[in-house]
């Protein structure tokens, strides 16, 4: 089985090639506002290292935000139009997925402008709050409540930022990832109204 894990959503860009469980080559940078422009290069260097061509991707899993209003699309348009064109299948994650420990709980947050946070927090992979949007000051009382590890961007809460993600994080992300039946009607997961961006 090989599959590729894509995220563009918001500030870093992560592309990894996963055969038969195992992460065999991973690109995890921060591009903010370029993942269009790295995007696909990026790709196609994570399957050459992987010694495959596209055409030997069997699924493509990709996150489809909350996130960057033009970043949650660029992976889904590389997905979608992969599709179209060969039998890969196209599996989905939440971006605030991808950053989870399965350790203890994690609260992942986002900035979405407008002293607001895209939030989730999980417990043992699973959502126990969100996916939402809340004002920033409301994250502090989740984590008095859960005690989580706090991921992403930290410093609204007066913490370090940390977007970092290792292979167990990629391993998790694709044993969750949900089977997307009909890929003409993916959409991105906005979770604020257009005129917010």
């Amino acid at each position: 089985m090989n599959q590729i894990l894509m995220d563009t959503s918001y500030k870093t860009l992560t592309v990894a090639c996963i055969i038969n469980n195992e992460v065999v080559s991973m690109v995890h940078k921060h591009a903010f506002k370029n993942q269009s422009e790295f995007a696909m290069q990026t790709l196609f260097e994570v399957v050459s290292q992987a010694n495959i061509q596209p055409s030997d991707i069997d699924e493509f899993i990709i996150t489809v935000g909350p996130g960057s209003y033009t970043g949650v699309r660029i992976a889904m348009s590389i997905a979608k139009t992969l599709a179209a064109v060969s039998p890969i299948k196209i599996k989905t994650i939440t971006s605030l997925q991808l950053f989870v420990s399965d350790e203890k709980p994690t609260l992942v947050l986002f900035d979405a402008r407008s002293d607001r946070a895209y939030v989730g927090v999980f417990n043992q992979y699973q959502y126990v709050v969100g996916p939402m949007v809340i004002s920033v000051d409301k994250v502090s009382e989740l984590i008095e409540k859960f005690n989580p590890i706090v991921v992403g961007d930290g410093n609204l809460v007066d913490e370090l930022d940390n977007f970092d993600l290792t292979e167990d994080n990629i391993l998790m992300a694709i044993k969750h990832a949900v089977l997307v039946e009909d890929v003409d009607h993916l959409k991105p997961m906005y979770l604020k109204e257009m005129s917010a961006y």
